[in-house]
């Protein structure tokens, strides 16, 4: 009997940091804004929270969406600024990233009135 492989997913990889993984599912054309089942994250999300900004270019590079939410309401933006990366964040507001509090101000966040980081008024662009 042939034992099970393990396959990675683009949201492991996306957590890992493994930029050749995601190349990989680049070229097999996996999608970039899949939803992780447990908590609804997209592969930006994951790579926002772990600070992988090489990862974010290339996600953000190819296509992916820069203000999905997951099931908190919380954009990639929120995970990067929640874990201290603020470069990562940097990047994705040049590219149109936006918190969810700033979504929900625009009218584009509906759902319970979920403010995942109150320090954002603070905090300078």
């Amino acid at each position: 009997m042939e034992p099970k492989r393990f396959v990675s997913t683009i949201h492991d990889d996306a957590t890992a940091g493994d930029l050749d993984g995601i190349k990989k599912h680049l070229e097999n054309g996996t999608n970039l804004d899949s939803l992780h089942p447990n908590d609804f994250a997209t592969p930006l999300h994951e790579s926002a929270a772990g600070g992988h900004l090489t990862i974010c270019k290339l996600l953000v590079g190819h296509g992916a969406n820069v203000n999905p939410m997951d099931i908190a309401y919380m954009t990639p933006i929120d995970r990067a600024f929640g874990n201290n990366h603020i470069e990562v964040a940097n990047f994705l507001r040049r590219y149109g990233g936006k918190s969810s509090k700033e979504l929900k101000t625009e009218g584009k966040l509906t759902g319970p009135d979920y403010d995942p980081a109150p320090y954002y008024e603070n905090l300078q662009w």
